[in-house]
């Protein structure tokens, strides 16, 4: 019996074609984590597999992002001091730069503010 749908992850492209075709005998799915507007260019395998079948499902991460992204933020500026004494980070103030309205600026990979 085949699982539903399988996670590809952390990569957005499919990096080997035969791995691709054998995940499609175990998958009925493949999610991707795809952030709106992220240039997708899938390889030519990979490409006639989704548009024959619907394989690869893109998943944006904007609504988990901004969910999770608050109890994050506050669970850092809690816990300031003993993160700070774990990862031997002194005298840096945490401030956190999250704005739930921009779209991320893929070019600079800055994921957290404009």
């Amino acid at each position: 019996m085949a699982l539903q749908t399988g996670l590809y992850y952390p990569y957005v492209h499919l990096r080997d074609e035969t791995w691709a075709k054998a995940a499609a005998l175990y998958w009925r799915h493949l999610a991707r984590v795809v952030p709106a507007g992220f240039p997708v260019q899938d390889r030519g395998v990979v490409r006639e597999l989704n548009q024959a079948s619907g394989f690869i499902v893109d998943s944006d991460p904007r609504q988990v992002i901004e969910a999770v992204a608050p109890a994050f933020v506050t669970a850092v500026r809690d816990n300031a001091e003993a993160l700070r004494a774990r990862s031997a980070v002194q005298g840096r103030r945490f401030t956190s730069r999250w704005h739930s309205n921009p779209a991320p600026n893929w070019r600079t990979r800055n994921l957290t503010s404009r």
